[in-house]
């Protein structure tokens, strides 16, 4: 994974999705232009039926966590 331009960030996120107990995991990392983590969340998710609801999810908490740590410009990847 080459890094972003410089002064913009890289988000990433992914999830995960066990469907017999409706739980789900997200995951979200905040990278530097020059590849430095500067932020990491993780958070579990209840009765989310749908890999289509999990994934507009964990898009909407990463945007949300960018905002957090004041990341205005960046690379959004899932």
């Amino acid at each position: 994974m080459k890094p972003p331009v410089e002064r913009i960030y890289k988000v990433n996120f992914n999830e995960a999705l066990r469907l017999e107990d409706v739980v789900s995991g997200v995951r979200v990392v905040i990278r530097d232009w020059q590849g430095n983590v500067m932020g990491v969340m993780h958070t579990v998710l209840e009765r989310v039926v749908t890999t289509d609801m999990i994934e507009a999810f964990t898009a909407a908490k990463a945007l949300s966590f960018a905002k957090r740590y004041g990341v205005l410009e960046y690379h959004l990847r899932g």
